[in-house]
């Protein structure tokens, strides 16, 4: 599968990818992925993994899908030319339209961006190879085998909310973490059921002080909750894969953390986690060096609930916050020695639960 979108965020410009790869060539085997402990048989195997987002000047950030030897052509090329001449629609025009692809391709490639010229702020555009001449401005599109399920899922109308005291690109970072956190929680809860595989993890680039940025990090957890609405009380526990991603510059890397189904003494459970899978940019000599292992702490936190009450009535919906959070946003990091622990309020529960089930104190 593949999804690259641009697209407003809490009012800031964002541009969203995964990085699966998947080939079509036949007896093809599909390589592992952490998020899933074993792949179904895959109608287009999963070939390795890069990045689909890149911020190619400060001012300039660009997705693809389509073409992975044409994306590999034409992202070093828009670098140069800005590197040279700066950012200008008009010279974005020309290069794209007189680009030469050799060898010429075999699919098409899409790319959609965002682009911001001297004291302008960004315009979306969308571009294809198969219409050259052709650059289309204030365009804000999802592209990719995988744009019908990002739809339905990454603006799925749940109870996802946040902890306080965020800025606003803070608040658009989340969101964004918020709609990845349920394509996620598919993708390991359903081992990947779908025809041509699904995103594995996704990069972000968002606008803030007047140039693109990587989410640096984050941290998504699965936890499932029960909760007396009557009480106020409930119960929660950690189900399913710790996910860690880190920017790494032009490279990005993933990471899975499982819990053990052993039980201590101390009734603790124990964490395996797999080496972090290194996510190359589609366009460099690929990057060969030993990654350490990714660490819990990240920028951002994402915390996927899933909620039963007493009346047997579920929800699902993600939380997230940063790693500034405090007790009073009901979720926040700790320390207890030098391990890390991520703790939670049931008042986050009571919340989402008010939001979905009662309307001016009836119930729904």
């Amino acid at each position: 599968m593949t999804v690259v979108a641009n697209l407003l965020a809490q009012g800031i410009p964002v541009l969203i990818g995964d990085t699966l790869i998947t080939t079509r060539e036949e007896g093809a085997q599909s390589v592992s992925v952490p998020t899933v402990q074993a792949l179904p048989p895959l109608e287009r195997p999963i070939s390795g993994f890069c990045r689909k987002v890149y911020i190619i000047n400060k001012r300039l950030a660009v997705a693809w899908a389509g073409s992975t030897s044409g994306a590999g052509q034409i992202i070093p090329s828009l670098r140069q030319n800005t590197s040279q001449h700066g950012v200008t629609e008009s010279g974005m025009k020309e290069l794209l339209r007189g680009f030469t692809f050799s060898p010429a391709l075999s699919n098409e490639l899409r790319l959609v961006g965002w682009i911001a010229e001297a004291e302008c702020a960004p315009r979306p555009f969308w571009w294809s190879s198969l219409t050259p001449d052709e650059i289309y401005f204030d365009v804000y599109d999802i592209e990719g085998t995988g744009e019908q399920i990002f739809r339905t899922v990454f603006f799925s109308k749940d109870a996802a909310s946040s902890g306080g005291g965020l800025t606003q690109h803070e608040h658009a970072s989340l969101t964004s973490l918020a709609g990845i956190a349920r394509l996620l929680t598919i993708e390991v809860n359903r081992g990947i059921p779908l025809q041509h595989g699904f995103g594995f993890c996704y990069d972000v680039a968002y606008w803030h002080n007047y140039r693109f940025k990587y989410v640096p990090s984050y941290t998504q957890v699965n936890v499932a909750c029960t909760y007396d609405s009557r009480t106020g009380k409930g119960s929660i526990k950690f189900d399913g894969p710790i996910l860690i991603y880190n920017s790494l510059g032009r490279a990005a890397a993933f990471s899975v953390v499982r819990w053990s189904t052993e039980m201590n003494a101390d009734l603790s459970r124990s964490l395996s986690g797999v080496e972090p899978i290194l996510i190359p940019p589609v366009c460099d000599v690929p990057i060969d060096r030993p990654l350490a292992k990714l660490k819990f702490h990240s920028k951002y936190f994402c915390a996927f609930f899933s909620v039963v009450d007493e009346q047997n009535r579920s929800f699902v919906a993600p939380f997230c916050i940063t790693d500034e959070a405090q007790p009073g946003d009901g979720m926040w990091m700790s320390k207890e020695g030098s391990k890390e622990v991520i703790q939670f309020n049931t008042n986050i529960i009571a919340s989402m639960h008010k939001a979905l089930f009662e309307t001016n104190g009836c119930l729904r």
